[in-house]
Parts: C-alpha cells; sequence; structure tokens
C-alpha cells in the first residue's frame, strides 16, 4: 500500500541531499583545484624548455654570423664586397 511521508521526513531528507551536494562540490573543487596547479606547473615547465631552445638557437645563429666575419677584422663584410664588384 502507498506509505504517507511527513514533512519531518521530507525535511530529514532534504538535509541529506545538501549534505551530500556540500561533499561532492567540495571534492570537486578540491579536484579542480589540483588540476590546475597541475597544469600551471606544466605550463611553467614548458615555458622553460621553450626559452632554453630559443637560446641555443640564437647562440647558433650569433655563431654562424661570427664564423662568417673575417679574422683580425681587416678585410670588410661580404655585403661590401658584394656591391663593389658591380651587383
Amino acid at each position: 500500500m502507498a506509505e504517507l511521508v511527513t514533512r519531518y521526513d521530507l525535511d530529514v531528507i532534504r538535509r541529506e541531499l545538501e549534505t551530500k551536494i556540500d561533499m561532492v562540490r567540495h571534492e570537486l573543487e578540491t579536484k579542480v583545484y589540483a588540476l590546475r596547479r597541475d597544469l600551471e606547473r606544466k605550463i611553467d615547465t614548458l615555458s622553460l624548455r621553450l626559452t632554453v631552445r630559443m637560446g641555443a638557437m640564437l647562440a647558433a645563429g650569433v655563431a654562424a654570423l661570427a664564423a662568417n666575419r673575417p679574422c683580425g677584422g681587416s678585410a670588410p663584410p661580404l655585403h661590401v664586397l658584394a656591391t663593389r664588384t658591380g651587383s
């Protein structure tokens, strides 16, 4: 047969549901916070790696330019020689 529910029963169920919802909300907030921290740490790591790579590429570029310059500095740069020959 059908069972009647009193206001008291409904209030008890409502409080239980509110408590469970608050627990789930807290757990979700904790997990989101941990995920955000982890992502920020990984982004910082990638940023550092990218900076190191860019520095290495810059150093290689400077070394290539320096290798193109004659030793002693008495000869003009290559682009000056190209303009003197009539190009």
